[in-house]
């Protein structure tokens, strides 16, 4: 938990310290210093005290942050109307104190102890199955065994998938992509392998496969699960040596591409039905990383949105009667339809010129 306290005040600092040694407090005391610090850090709460309000107040009031509380407010002016609340220190000193600790119950993002890399914050929240992915995703980052990554439509397969890229010695180099589900006969081979130059009517030059793309980066084929079986036979094949030809060359060549796969589909199903190779699922399930829905994670959506927030309106702020609402939906397009939702709130607002997220700016389908 990140705060800004905007003083002079020593005191309070050392007060503020005092309650949350797990927070990171930050005192800074001109305008500049704030803005620099901000680009560094996102805090959860901006604490201002009134004797500095001429260098901060129209500042804070032109980019209305979430969570500005006032100290000091009201003994000589009135306190602002965008702020959250107001304390007078050191009179009120447990009633602010009650208050962090009462917000910060609703608004960590993780643990106050865990440091999270912003690749990992599609899984942000504190909600078992949020934890147990970020731990999963860490762990299989830092190996270079195949990945299978389960879970439902909109569940954040790509991400998860990117994010372990990301997190791995590979991250230099981009992460590949390929549908696996449109893959099918020669396609699939030119696409996956490459082809050299008069492989086939209209090869009019080399191209590189994805595997060659791939070289030192990650692999990531999505929807293996639609993949059609003579397909399925060319990768296990790739899988078992590590070695494969371009089209219409007989030239052997090697990958030492992290291969990362994903599905929806129930691939045991697919095996009894005939429709997947049981031989190609324990090879490429070295690892498996199973997504939950949104459902099962209901707690974490207040974070979601939070972040989401950050990155298409910082200064737009969600209600808690937004936030019950959310909370209460199922989800069954999972995050992705959350962000969407969001996206589509954002936008609505925007015509209103406010910076509010009510419930009735909510449209959920």
């Amino acid at each position: 938990m990140t705060v800004f306290l905007l003083s002079e005040n020593q005191s309070l600092l050392s007060n503020i310290e005092g309650e949350f040694p797990n927070w990171h407090i930050i005192l800074v005391a001109e305008l500049l210093e704030f803005v620099n610090e901000s680009r560094k850090f996102s805090p959860d709460f901006i604490l201002l005290d009134s004797d500095l309000e001429r260098r901060f107040a129209g500042y804070l009031f032109e980019k209305r942050p979430r969570k500005i509380i006032f100290l000091n407010f009201g003994k000589y002016r009135n306190c602002p109307d965008f702020a959250e609340k107001s304390f007078s220190f050191p009179d009120d000193l447990d009633g602010l104190v009650d208050f962090l600790k009462k917000s910060a119950g609703q608004n960590y993002i993780f643990d106050s102890t865990e440091k999270i890399p912003p690749e990992l914050l599609l899984f942000a929240g504190n909600s078992s199955a949020a934890k147990k992915i970020r731990s999963e995703i860490l762990a299989c980052a830092k190996n270079d065994d195949t990945l299978l990554i389960l879970g439902p439509n909109g569940s954040g397969k790509s991400k998860a998938a990117e994010a372990v890229h990301k997190l791995s010695w590979r991250k230099n180099k981009a992460l590949v992509q390929v549908d696996g589900g449109r893959l099918s006969g020669d396609l699939a081979e030119s696409e996956l392998f490459g082809h050299i130059k008069g492989a086939f009517t209209g090869a009019d030059r080399f191209r590189k496969g994805k595997f060659l793309l791939a070289q030192d980066s990650s692999l990531f084929i999505d929807e293996i699960g639609n993949m059609t079986l003579d397909v399925q036979q060319k990768l296990l094949s790739v899988l078992s040596s590590k070695k494969f030809e371009a089209v219409g060359s007989d030239v052997e060549l090697t990958t030492n591409a992290r291969l990362i796969f994903a599905t929806n589909s129930d691939l045991k199903k697919k095996i009894a039905l005939g429709e997947f190779r049981e031989d190609l699922f324990y090879r490429i399930a070295n690892n498996l990383l199973i997504l939950p829905s949104l459902k099962d994670r209901k707690e974490d959506i207040p974070f979601l949105v939070k972040n989401l927030l950050e990155e298409i309106a910082p200064n737009v702020i969600l209600s808690d009667e937004s936030s019950l609402l959310l909370k209460s939906f199922d989800w069954p397009g999972n995050v992705r339809q959350l962000e969407n939702t969001i996206k589509r709130a954002v936008n609505s607002l925007k015509l209103s010129g406010g910076n509010l997220l009510t419930p009735d700016l909510i449209e959920i389908f």
